[in-house]
């Protein structure tokens, strides 16, 4: 981590995206370089630890919980000058930490929240100036029309000017050659008349049109004005405070993980916590004593065996013996439902069946025959051999005898735990 940000400070940069393996145990350096990608860099540097001494600090997770990892790093410090301590950090932090680790919490949360605060309010002002630009396109656009209106009338007004001469016709110019005096009075009065009459009718309408749309104006005028003053009210930066489950929190949450799922369910059960025997001058406990650190880490592992998916976990031999049986006992069902498809083989089949049919009966003559002339048969005496003890079995019936057939239409008839016997498929 150190040498990733010294890279970064020195003004190299590395994509923000990264594999699974990244963790802040092993960050994914990824500067596309190979002499930082491969590793090089650090290894130079644990060279130097023999010859420049030093106070080192050692940052790792799993190394310094693995046993055998411990005993690695130790070879590098063997110098005399060197005094090697292992400083235990587990179990409950002190009430600095704690307040510590609210302290950036709380500083997270509040630039997380001035920065939605400035979006929204970036957001309000470009829907401020889009409706003022809507606002002036719609006032463009009436005063646009009303330009339009006005051209249409006067130029209605002129053309009902130019038709009014030739309405009198062929009469009107003959009593304009004869009383053109008198003609040009009467229309000198008339156009006057005509004026006071058109300025009375405008006057009329503007004060019926008035009423009308007066009071629909102002409504609009003051509901515009109300959305401007509520847009004016800004929106005041917001303060933020952690909540109760925020505030019982121990450490912050990161986006990478201290250990990938993968390392952490491999190497766990390899954890222990560092001892003096191991070679340490001294083991210092920061937070809890050792009996505490003992009791969180004994606790911790057993939740990492409940949760954690465990890699190396390889069946017994039990599971082994029993596997094998069953995939013989699986591969004998399958050629056995392969023969039973073959129509030769299952012809070789029912003849083998009738035929032991066949000897079982002639056996059974056989032993009646015998039994008429007194002379029994090999198979009678051994059964007297054991005669005693199958009297005492044929006494007391077995469960299965017992058990009533199933009929035909019992659920029990179709049930295929009751079958005794999986390849017997019958007639």
């Amino acid at each position: 981590r150190a040498i990733m940000k010294w890279a970064e400070q020195s003004g190299m940069r590395r994509p923000p995206t990264s594999s699974w393996k990244n963790s802040n145990d092993k960050p994914d350096f990824n500067f596309q370089i190979p002499m930082m990608d491969d590793s090089s860099v650090r290894r130079v540097l644990t060279s130097v630890i023999a010859t420049q001494p030093r106070n080192y600090l050692v940052m790792e997770v799993k190394s310094n919980l693995v046993q055998a990892e411990r005993a690695e790093q130790m070879k590098r410090f063997n110098h005399p000058q060197y005094r090697k301590i292992a400083q235990v950090t587990m179990g409950e932090p002190t009430v600095e930490f704690k307040q510590k680790v609210q302290e950036v919490m709380l500083k997270e949360k509040q630039e997380q929240a001035e920065k939605e605060w400035k979006n929204r309010k970036a957001e309000n002002e470009k829907r401020k100036l889009f409706k003022k630009q809507q606002k002036e396109l719609e006032e463009a656009k009436k005063r646009a029309e009303e330009e339009l209106k006005k051209k249409a009338a006067e130029l209605m007004k002129a053309a009902e000017d130019q038709q009014k001469p030739g309405e009198g016709g062929e009469e009107a110019k003959k009593e304009e050659e004869k009383a053109d005096t008198e003609m040009k009075a009467e229309t000198a009065d008339g156009v006057k008349e005509e004026a006071k009459e058109e300025a009375k009718d405008e006057a009329r309408d503007e004060a019926k049109e008035e009423p009308k749309d007066g009071p629909v104006k102002a409504e609009g005028i003051k509901e515009e004005k109300e959305e401007e003053e509520k847009e004016e009210q800004e929106e005041p930066c917001p303060v933020v405070e952690l909540s109760a489950e925020e505030k019982a929190l121990w450490f912050k949450k990161k986006a990478a993980t201290d250990l990938t799922n993968w390392v952490l369910s491999q190497q766990f059960t390899r954890f222990s916590i560092p001892a003096g025997e191991e070679g340490f001058d001294e083991v210092r406990y920061s937070w809890q004593g050792k009996e505490k650190c003992d009791e969180y880490f004994k606790a911790w592992v057993l939740k990492q065996k409940i949760l954690c998916r465990i890699e190396e976990l390889q069946p017994g031999e039990w599971f082994k013996t029993k596997w094998t049986e069953w995939q013989k006992v699986l591969a004998d069902w399958h050629q056995r439902q392969a023969d039973f498809k073959d129509p030769i083989k299952e012809m070789a089949r029912r003849q083998a069946e009738e035929d032991a049919k066949a000897r079982a009966e002639e056996e059974k003559k056989a032993k009646e025959a015998g039994a008429v002339d007194g002379t029994p048969s090999e198979g009678e005496k051994k059964e007297g051999e054991d005669g005693e003890k199958k009297e005492l079995a044929e006494e007391t019936p077995s469960e299965e005898a017992t058990k009533p057939e199933p009929k035909k239409g019992d659920d029990r008839a179709d049930d295929i735990f009751t079958v005794e016997n999986v390849c017997d498929t019958g007639n």
